[in-house]
């Protein structure tokens, strides 16, 4: 061959597996985001996470790992405590503080107001697409 061209290899054993099991690879989100106003000003918090999954059967059923849907699995009051937490560590680390005392996260709690709490519970598919998600089996 001249110019330097060569020619191509055929896919090794590994290559031809990750083609072939590409597609069923997908990306799952578990969080929740909290809408907090404090002094009237809006704040946005998520808690929770991603991580891979894939789909085991036909049916759409995807297998991933249980941390990656715990925030969701654990549901709406636990979801609450969570944001709650994250908001406090943002505002503080916002304003400094490193060690707040009881009296400034009481001023901070009266100050603050959770509007509205939404589960984030999203696959993204191969292809980009998204689609909301049930856990029927959780451990």
């Amino acid at each position: 061959m001249s110019g330097g061209a060569r020619a191509q290899e055929p896919p090794s054993a590994g290559q031809k597996l990750a083609l072939y099991t590409k597609p069923s690879v997908v990306r799952i989100i578990g969080a929740w985001r909290g809408e907090f106003r404090l002094a009237n000003r809006p704040l946005t918090v998520y808690t929770g996470g991603s991580g891979s999954g894939f789909f085991i059967n036909g049916d759409g059923y995807i297998a991933t790992n249980a941390h990656v849907v715990q925030a969701i699995h654990d549901g709406e009051d636990k979801a609450k405590e969570a944001l709650i937490k994250a908001y406090m560590r943002q505002v503080l680390a916002a304003l400094g503080v490193e060690r707040p005392t009881p009296e400034i996260i009481r001023k901070i709690s009266a100050e603050t107001t959770l509007v509205d709490k939404k589960p984030i519970a999203v696959v993204v598919l191969p292809n980009g697409d998204r689609a909301t998600y049930d856990i029927k089996a959780y451990g």
